[in-house]
């Protein structure tokens, strides 16, 4: 190696830091100077869901959640889940949102419940919100909802894929050095460089908005943008009953073709069917039971985290354990077995989610409501939508009502 060739060597390593110095500089001026506007949705837009079970349009308002409203204001009351709280399948005045916020005001109790959920998500991405209006609204209480069942396994299940990944990466000659250092670099941008990720956000959402045609879906209502969510059901599960091969029963087979079942249902019964085929070795299920433990002290120290956060701004966190139709004795059971899930007869009696989510909240200095007894113990109409499994209006208002009771008893909500 030549002299030439090592002032070469120091020219490109002094490019790079003062590369990534004058990045570091104009992030922290972005960081600073650029203002923050996080939406969960596009801010106006309205969402329609349409099957034979519903036809309900969703409304976003111009802060980009689900709500009608035209001013937010602090010390309020923030319902943070997935699709199972923002309302899948339920007109706006049907959500148990909105249900909560009449129940609290016909008890003497004006306070405004904002509604940030977001389908298809998991406890991890609900904490990262809660993290973020916490300090914006500060909040007289954060009501996290935690679907039984679901939200825990699917960042379980992200969890095990991740590690799974970086075992291959670590051990395949085909990613050399600088390839991996280059997916860390990328997968942590947000932590390295949050000013300019942050105008990339902006700049991405900018040219999101700006190719968005009222009435999306071939439908004009008041001039904002409709996505119509439902609208490619059918050719995604008639492309998912086809390469996944599913044996499935002719009722089911015939709502699949006509866009009435959700395909993420029968991804999930297609992945779950060949998980019980597969017939994990011990190794397997130790990794499986580590991770599960690792996962708790994970979500206990978050939990813990935003409990401290609401609490700094003088307002406290509930956790409300979500009912899942396949634990209460309905026709969801019975449909979800039909898709090819494994539902079995011990998730209609037994209380082991709950329990272990009480202990979370326990140990996170947070109330905990739970919600399975007076489910299971309903004697009204149908409190699932039986094909889709989300709550029903009669479902979504006794979740109202079970979170109200808490609320109107806590002295200081008053």
């Amino acid at each position: 190696m030549t002299w030439k060739h090592n002032i070469s060597m120091k020219s490109i390593a002094l490019i790079i830091l003062f590369t990534l110095l004058a990045m570091k500089v104009t992030d922290l001026a972005l960081l600073k100077y650029l203002p923050q506007s996080e939406y969960l949705f596009p801010p106006n837009s309205k969402a329609l869901y349409k099957t034979r079970e519903f036809d309900a349009l969703a409304s976003i308002n111009r802060f980009g959640f689900r709500g009608n409203e035209t001013e937010i204001t602090e010390g309020q009351i923030l319902v943070i889940g997935d699709s199972f709280t923002f309302g899948w399948g339920l007109k706006d005045d049907e959500v148990w949102a909105r249900l909560l916020e009449n129940s609290l005001k016909s008890s003497g109790l004006d306070l405004k419940v904002y509604n940030l959920g977001v389908p298809g998500t998991d406890t991890s991405f609900h904490l990262e919100v809660a993290g973020t209006y916490v300090r914006q609204l500060k909040p007289k209480f954060v009501v996290i909802s935690v679907l039984m069942g679901d939200d825990f396994a699917q960042v379980l299940m992200k969890r095990l894929a991740e590690q799974s990944t970086l075992r291959q990466r670590a051990g395949s000659p085909s990613l050399p050095y600088w390839r991996t250092t280059y997916e860390f670099a990328k997968s942590n941008s947000i932590e390295l460089f949050p000013g300019l990720y942050r105008f990339y956000a902006e700049a991405r959402y900018f040219n999101f908005r700006s190719r968005i045609k009222p009435g999306g879906s071939g439908r004009s209502i008041d001039d904002q943008a409709v996505f119509f969510v439902t609208q490619s059901w059918a050719e995604e599960s008639s492309r998912i009953v086809r390469d996944k091969k599913l044996n499935l029963p002719d009722d089911i087979l015939e709502r699949a073709a006509a866009g009435d079942v959700n395909p993420a249902l029968l991804s999930a019964a297609a992945s779950a069917a060949r998980s019980a085929a597969a017939h994990p070795t011990r190794e397997v299920l130790e990794k499986v039971k580590s991770a599960w433990r690792d996962l708790l002290v994970d979500m206990t120290r978050k939990f813990s985290g935003i409990s401290s956060l609401t609490r700094n701004f003088g307002g406290r966190l509930i956790v409300f354990s979500m009912p899942n139709g396949q634990f209460v004795n309905s026709e969801v059971t019975k449909n979800y077995r039909k898709y090819g899930s494994k539902v079995t007869e011990d998730n209609l009696v037994t209380y082991k989610h709950e329990t272990m989510l009480e202990q979370i909240a326990k140990s996170s200095d947070a109330l905990f409501i739970p919600s399975l007894a007076e489910f299971r113990g309903y004697r009204g109409g149908e409190l699932f939508f039986p094909f889709d499994g989300h709550p029903t209006p009669e479902g979504s208002g006794l979740l109202a009502n079970i979170i109200a009771k808490t609320l109107v008893s806590q002295t200081s909500i008053r």
